[in-house]
């Protein structure tokens, strides 16, 4: 009976504390999607290994950034495009948590998007990355970050080491909880195969895990723009033989906020507005909310890219933009 009383007060004191104190607040949440074809007979043992790392780094997220982990991990005879849209529709992000999809297995490109198609299940069902972007968009998390190591040929074909370092945990919450924005990439440019091995896995999620350890070790504040530019090298597969990864969009800030129980950050100084293009040429913008105004020198059509940027055709090539400084920062268009 003591107990009990004494049980029923300190949730008295934690009630009293919630209204009392409003800083205090539960975890935002980590929602990971890992879809991984294992089963597939060329691919599945190296889809395999990409599957445990990334399980592991989503653990490692979770345990250094406070963030609350709800995962989703599809795989073996669990993989179907009912399965993978059922996690995709089922999230409920608030405006501070964090959405990580990744895809190892198949693709092709189907030549609407410069962002693969997963082949799902044995040909017979796919889904594009560029609609699962739209469709997480849609849920408004601080962070958004969707990759596919997979092929991006328009063709469907098959698809033929990461350095160990001391990580720090207080970079975890940098890269995880001050960052809000997209960043959508894939293994290979529009027209290319992406490769793997049984030993290590694919070559691109090796790169991608590699690069981010890097910024995990850094001595100095990591970066998403850093990790991604480093991602962004050719890849060399063999003799004559190249992976050119295709960072689609890198669009961030830093200083947005994050509070999860390791802590929140807040942005100081020119810091507090940062836009990172998908080359990782990073520069302070205006205040947040105002809408870049476009340069009287740049052309513009018709386009879908962000609100705050503009859609420009220059030269052939199709590119979303801002202004900065009175110059225009492009990237990839956004699909």
């Amino acid at each position: 009976m003591y107990f009990q009383k004494r049980s029923g007060f300190y949730w008295l004191l934690m009630l009293v504390g919630m209204v009392i104190f409003p800083t205090f607040s539960m975890a935002a949440t980590l929602h990971a999607i890992v879809v991984s074809d294992t089963n597939d007979s060329s691919i599945g043992t190296s889809v395999q290994v990409d599957m445990k790392k990334l399980q592991g780094l989503m653990s490692n997220i979770s345990k250094h950034t406070g963030l609350t982990l709800n995962p989703r991990y599809i795989s073996g005879n669990q993989l179907s495009l009912a399965n993978v849209n059922q996690a995709i529709n089922g999230i409920s992000a608030g405006s501070d948590d964090v959405i990580f999809f990744y895809w190892t297995g198949h693709g092709h490109n189907a030549g609407d998007s410069v962002l693969p198609t997963m082949n799902i299940k044995e040909w017979q069902e796919t889904l594009g990355l560029s609609v699962v972007k739209a469709t997480l968009e849609r849920k408004k998390p601080r962070l958004l970050i969707i990759i596919g190591d997979t092929c991006n040929k328009p063709t469907r074909t098959s698809r033929e080491a990461e350095t160990i370092r001391n990580e720090n945990p207080e970079n975890y919450k940098e890269l995880f909880l001050k960052y809000r924005g997209i960043i959508a990439a894939s293994s290979s440019k529009k027209g290319q195969f992406s490769y793997g091995n049984p030993q290590t896995g694919g070559l691109f999620t090796s790169v991608f895990l590699g690069s981010l350890s890097t910024e995990l070790s850094s001595s100095g504040r990591p970066g998403w723009g850093a990790l991604m530019k480093r991602t962004d090298m050719p890849i060399n597969v063999g003799p004559s033989v190249t992976q050119d990864p295709n960072i689609a969009l890198v669009e961030v800030t830093y200083g947005g906020g994050g509070s999860g129980t390791g802590g929140s950050g807040t942005g100081v100084g020119s810091d507090n507005c940062r836009v990172t293009d998908e080359r990782g040429q990073t520069n302070t913008c205006g205040a947040p909310g105002d809408p870049p105004s476009k340069p009287s020198s740049e052309e513009d059509d018709e386009g879908e890219c962000a609100a705050g940027s503009y859609y420009k055709k220059d030269g052939g090539k199709t590119e979303c933009c801002k202004t900065d400084g009175g110059g225009a920062k492009c990237w990839d268009f956004k699909l």
